[in-house]
């Protein structure tokens, strides 16, 4: 055992491929690049020095310093000197006998050996050469092992009940049509017939879900790498990922460039937040994030990974959210949203917004003339400034906000990534009267702020149909919303929507058959369909096709299980 940094002293000279294997270990404990070690003290610093806590990553740094000088000293002792430990004379010129022989005494071998021959191991060579041997795997599979940090929650801990689905989604997820899935459902839906797949681990061992199963690891280890790190560019990956759950088999294209932005003129948000340090200074914090449910983080989870892996996605509540916080990363998405550009009015707060980024860029946030612009931007930029910030900078001024004239909607994507945000499948049933059928119909709506009414009035030319209405926005906060003349409330929304049959039939499923919607929204479409499908063949004239479609728009929206 060692206890004394003497006893390492000359241990080169004893063991040579221990002593290097032990200073590849102390290296990364010094952190040393390109060693594991030094990228986990780059990681929590850079984190620390992201939250504004420049003091604690000073002294984290000069006692990192510190700990280096120790290591360093265990070094010169291995490296340095001779060893204080010498072979005893007496055993230099001995050769000791020994007979190898098996469980009934007889012998089988003879053998001899010197004092060389005699090796000593111990827990601490091979704690040592274990920690050695990681080190070194991560100098030339360091991406492998970063993505363990996304790996090792899905597949080694649990998954909480309202996150199963967006495991299982992962579980499921396979680049040929032989999903494994049913091996679910053999194994688990006997008891539970009536359970989806995705919500049958839930039910295993309430609260949470353990995943053991084997044949779960062995079969998707080799398929998850294409969700999470997909390679090439959308232009020519037409890679195809299915996967399936009770009733709905789902093969889904990569996805593209234009559905993200579709999704975040939809969900997206562009913000800019400011921080005082205990100095009297501000940090300015630019943020873009998207917030979801928290049945979508999946969808999330593509599009991060989509961008590069940028920005971190978080649980908070059953809320989603993917944030991007990096000003590298925040160039990033810059960069996506001028080549594929936005169109709502959110495009607006985009353009300050990278305004005061590129500000950033310059520096100019660190002259008072320079914060003071920045402030002025920002009052532009959605609500505006807040309370206390309007009392803290009095001479601001907010700049003009940019208009966004000549709406032209980019493409068939874009409009299944705004739809997956905004848009919604009813499914209504109206009561005739007593002894008669319910009345079936459906509808398809997109609502939006009336900012971007022109918006969804182009979406009349864009589908071929549909019409344009007024609602108050949130009448459950508002109360009453009066309606001038045509109208128009300024608390209301606008909302697009399509109700004629032969419109949905014929324009609207067809679209987003071939253009996908994505996330939790893609199963309410998958069942409105199948409404659509009891309509087209007259079914629901009958007792049994209106009992089939009241038990689908039970399950549907915030209907469905897990919201």
């Amino acid at each position: 055992m060692v206890q004394l940094i003497s006893q390492l002293r000359g241990y080169f000279y004893i063991n040579p491929l221990l002593a290097l294997s032990l200073t590849i270990t102390i290296f990364s404990f010094a952190g040393i690049p390109p060693l594991v070690g030094f990228f986990a003290k780059q990681m929590v610093l850079s984190a620390a020095i992201d939250k504004g806590y420049i003091f604690l990553s000073l002294i984290a740094i000069l006692t990192s310093v510190i700990g280096a000088v120790y290591y360093l000293n265990v070094i010169k002792e291995i490296y340095f000197y001779s060893s204080d430990y010498k072979i005893n004379p007496l055993f230099k010129n001995s050769k000791l006998n020994g007979d190898i022989i098996d469980r009934n005494n007889n012998i089988i071998k003879s053998i001899t050996f010197n004092y060389k021959n005699i090796t000593m191991s111990s827990s601490v060579s091979i704690t040592i050469s274990i920690i050695t041997l990681v080190v070194l795997l991560f100098i030339f599979m360091n991406k492998e092992w970063l993505s363990m940090g996304t790996i090792l929650p899905l597949f080694l801990l649990y998954a909480n009940e309202y996150y199963t689905r967006n495991l299982l989604l992962l579980l499921n997820t396979n680049t040929n049509t032989n999903t494994i899935s049913s091996f679910a459902t053999n194994t688990y839906l006997i008891k539970y017939p009536s359970l989806n797949t995705y919500n049958v681990l839930s039910y295993i061992n309430k609260p949470f879900a353990f995943i053991n199963r084997t044949r779960y690891m062995s079969i998707c280890r080799s398929h998850l790498s294409s969700i999470l790190y997909p390679s090439g560019s959308v232009a020519t990956q037409q890679r195809y990922l299915t996967y399936s759950t009770t009733g709905h088999n789902y093969k889904t294209k990569a996805i593209s460039p234009l559905f993200i932005t579709g999704y975040s003129d939809a969900e997206g948000c562009f913000n800019v937040g400011f921080q005082r340090n205990p100095n009297g200074k501000f940090y300015v914090r630019p943020l873009f994030q998207i917030q979801v449910h928290s049945k979508d983080s999946l969808l999330l989870m593509q599009i991060k990974n989509y961008l590069g892996g940028i920005g971190n996605i978080h649980i908070k509540g059953n809320k989603s959210i993917f944030a991007i916080r990096s000003l590298d990363d925040i160039l990033k998405i810059i960069s996506h949203f001028d080549n594929y550009p936005l169109i709502t009015q959110k495009r607006a707060d985009f353009l300050l917004f990278k305004e005061i980024v590129y500000k950033l860029v310059d520096g100019e946030h660190l002259s008072a003339k320079g914060l003071q612009e920045i402030v002025n931007i920002r009052a532009s930029i959605n609500l505006g400034l807040s309370d206390s910030l309007k009392a803290i900078f009095p001479n601001t001024v907010p700049v003009p906000r940019p208009l966004i004239e000549n709406i032209s909607i980019p493409g068939s994507e874009w409009m299944a990534g705004f739809v997956s945000g905004e848009g919604c499948f009813l499914v209504n049933l109206a009561k005739y009267g007593e002894g008669k059928l319910d009345r079936v119909s459906l509808s398809f709506k997109v609502s939006q702020h009336l900012r971007d009414e022109s918006l969804l009035r182009s979406f009349i030319t864009f589908f071929g149909c549909g019409i344009f209405n007024y609602h108050a926005l949130s009448a459950q906060a508002y109360g009453p919303v009066p309606r001038p003349k045509g109208g128009k409330s300024k608390l209301g929304a606008g909302v697009f929507i399509v109700r004629n049959f032969s419109d949905i039939w014929d324009k609207i499923i067809p679209l987003f058959k071939n253009h996908e919607i994505r996330g939790i929204k893609r199963e309410d479409f998958e069942d409105w369909i199948k409404v659509a499908e009891i309509i087209k063949s007259r079914t629901h004239l009958t007792e049994e096709g209106i009992d089939k479609i009241r038990e689908i728009k039970s399950g549907m929206n915030s209907n469905r299980s897990g919201y």
